[in-house]
């Protein structure tokens, strides 16, 4: 009996050992694949992650913003700074998309456990399947989670590492809360202990990955309502795990819900750049939420993308009309949830569990309407749903065609997932696929514009597809900027388009009054970011743009719909574009707009008393220095003082010249 219980326990590692192979190697092709979309402004373009050197001081860099304090998602943001060290840089992705599948794997053990742990807990109330199968249904639930191709970006799109890390920790502190809850079930010490390790620390943690892990605490009542009785308790035990939920739950949402109220400032500034409204965002995510479920269930590659901004805004109740219908059958849903929870418990844990996976991501946050990456922890409720159905239905036939149900869904959501990997191995492929597949996507568009132009070198094609961006997202200004630019290029005789100077002009003051008077989206924030490159070059297509960059630098600095940060950085921006034309009239107003704006920061008044230096006009610099050290004392920065010191220095050196006798020999 001993060597067939040993021989049992090496086929389950065999086993679990073959899916962790199986997922490393459905995903390998894509490991050499390019960094894309985010990963070029949260990793390629972020100076606080090129850590070069590992020492303390490089840790705190990447983790601890100028001002000393703690930057959004500081364990992801180390992680990304260890791939820098590591690759040297980021002239490649491979290491950190290698990192990325590291952390899949992982999850994909937490998921078994989590899954093993469940399984364990509901056969104790309700022997429904043969103990000896958990093991084998658990690592069923892991191989459809690991290899479903709905999860494909969190691992090959290496910014959304963050929602992979943030899993692992939502996954181990319930891992503790479920042993904790165990141990007081069971009558054994140290379960409040075990509860309170994994609320706490697993939140804690997860949220220094990405805020959504926050959904670990309603997560607990899920599984407490679902697997667990709290009436079975001691009247002592049912009083300590009310306390526990109230403090833990209970307490924080109430405390959360209050403060939104107080600062709605912090969701409906969200809104300020999307082209839909907070209600038109609830009304469609309804709608997204059964696309995703679509996408579980019916794998079709085709479907799935980086991008899905092809999907219709819902505008109204019956506007389309699956808006009322998705809403209806979600109410539905979740009531039918509600009342099987005790018959149908696994049904119960599936809807409930996706739902309040996607509380935060898919309700009133000002995100972008869909992005896949999102369901890679929601999903686990539905997957061990669906695994412990798939077990259930298995064990009524013979053993050949018990491997054939529990392995058929397996192999085809690897081929499928194997398969778009491939497509993600370049980032042609991931572009070209994009657009074949989603004709719609603005995004899609603007991404095959760019292959054009950086790529192919093809401007006539890529301003082609820059115009189609921009008429499916007006919304986009830095669409219409791409087009003006790329216009601007064939007429430097970069293609072959006739009415490229035309095309610039008619656009350009569409632009600049587009970002003067509407939100500025974070997308054009970067295009319009990328034009710096032209602020120290001296190209025909440099000059040919000067005015336009002017023009709506110029524009986003009056914008009253930015924050401070973004005004500051572009004044800068048109202060040493104005320094380096020379321009010294647009490095003044540069600097003047910042007084305006924030007159309470010495940097402008330092700014300004450059310009006047630079003019040669010294007596003006030195009073605006020293008004500068008499009004801003004690606002001066180490950085600051260091830069008055440099100009002070220099007007001291001009002016012993001024005095020099003309005829006195240099």
């Amino acid at each position: 009996m001993k060597a067939l219980r040993g021989q049992g326990r090496l086929a389950k590692l065999l086993a679990a050992f073959s899916i962790l192979v199986a997922v490393f190697a459905v995903y390998f092709p894509g490991l050499n694949g390019p960094f894309v979309f985010d990963d070029e402004i949260h990793i390629r373009s972020d100076p606080e992650i090129r850590m070069s050197v590992l020492n303390a001081q490089s840790l705190a860099n990447a983790i601890f913003l100028e001002d000393g304090s703690l930057t959004a998602r500081p364990i992801a943001k180390i992680s990304l700074a260890f791939n820098y060290f590591l690759s040297v840089g980021t002239a490649g992705a491979f290491g950190y998309k290698l990192t990325n599948l590291a952390i899949h794997l992982l999850n994909t053990s937490m998921v078994y456990w989590f899954s093993f742990l469940l399984l364990v807990q509901y056969c104790a109330r309700s022997p429904a399947i043969n103990k000896n199968t958990l093991h084998w249904t658990a690592l069923l639930v892991a191989a459809l989670w690991a290899l479903h191709p709905l999860h494909l970006t969190t691992v090959l799109y290496v910014v959304q590492r963050m929602t992979s890390l943030a899993t692992f920790f939502v996954l181990a502190g319930l891992i503790f809360f479920i042993h904790g809850r165990r141990r007081i079930q069971e009558k054994k010490r140290l379960g409040y202990a075990f509860m309170a390790v994994g609320a706490i620390g697993g939140s804690v943690l997860g949220l220094a990955c990405k805020e959504n892990a926050v959904v670990l605490l309603p997560l607990m009542l899920v599984i407490e309502s679902i697997f667990f009785n709290i009436k079975a308790e001691s009247s002592s035990d049912r009083n300590k795990l009310i306390l526990f939920y109230s403090l833990t739950v209970v307490m924080p949402a109430i405390m959360l819900s209050l403060w939104l109220i107080f600062q709605p400032d912090f969701i409906l500034d969200a809104y300020l750049a999307r082209e839909f409204t907070l209600i038109e965002r609830l009304l469609t995510e309804a709608r997204v939420l059964w696309i995703y479920v679509g996408l579980l269930f019916f794998p079709d590659a085709k479907r799935f993308a980086l991008f899905h901004d092809d999907i219709p805004i819902s505008t109204g109740f019956f506007d389309p009309w699956t808006t009322s219908l998705a809403i209806l059958s979600i109410f539905s849903v979740i009531l039918l949830a509600i009342l099987a929870r005790r018959r149908y418990p696994f049904f119960s844990f599936a809807v409930l569990w996706f739902l309040v996976g996607h509380s935060i991501e898919s309700s009133v946050i000002g995100l972008e309407i869909a992005h896949e990456h999102r369901n890679y922890l929601p999903d686990i409720g539905i997957l061990l749903a669906a695994g412990y159905g798939l077990t259930a239905v298995a064990l009524r036939f013979q053993k050949y065609v018990r491997y054939a149900i529990t392995l058929a869904p397996v192999l085809t959501l690897g081929f499928i997932t194997h398969t778009m990997a491939y497509t993600w191995a370049s980032e042609e492929g991931i572009i070209e696929s994009l657009a074949r597949h989603h004709p719609d996507s603005a995004r899609g568009q603007y991404m095959l514009a760019e292959l054009y132009a950086e790529k192919k070198q093809d401007f006539d094609n890529a301003l082609l597809h820059y115009r189609k961006a921009a008429k499916m997202a007006p919304h986009e200004t830095g669409y219409i900027v791409k087009s003006v630019i790329t216009a601007a290029k064939i007429d430097t005789g970069f293609g072959k388009y006739t009415q490229a100077a035309s095309y610039t002009a008619e656009n350009s003051d569409l632009i600049g009054h587009q970002l003067k008077n509407k939100p500025v989206t974070p997308s054009t924030l970067h295009i319009l970011e990328q034009l710096t490159n032209c602020t120290n070059q001296s190209t025909e297509l440099c000059k040919q743009i000067y005015p336009n960059m002017k023009s709506w630098y110029t524009a986003v600095v009056q914008n009253q719909h930015i924050d401070n940060k973004v005004r500051r950085n572009f004044i800068v921006y048109l202060f040493n574009l104005g320094t380096e034309r020379p321009d010294l009239n647009l490095s003044l107003e540069a600097a003047k707009w910042g007084m305006k704006f924030e007159p309470s920061n010495p940097v402008y008044g330092i700014m300004e008393a450059n310009v006047y230096l630079l003019r040669g006009d010294l007596e003006m610099a030195e009073d605006q220095l020293k008004m500068v050290a008499k009004n801003f004392a004690d606002e001066l920065t180490d950085e600051m003082r260091k830069d008055t010191a440099v100009l002070v220095r220099e007007i001291y050196l001009r002016k012993s010249k001024l005095r020099t006798p003309p005829n006195y020999p240099k």
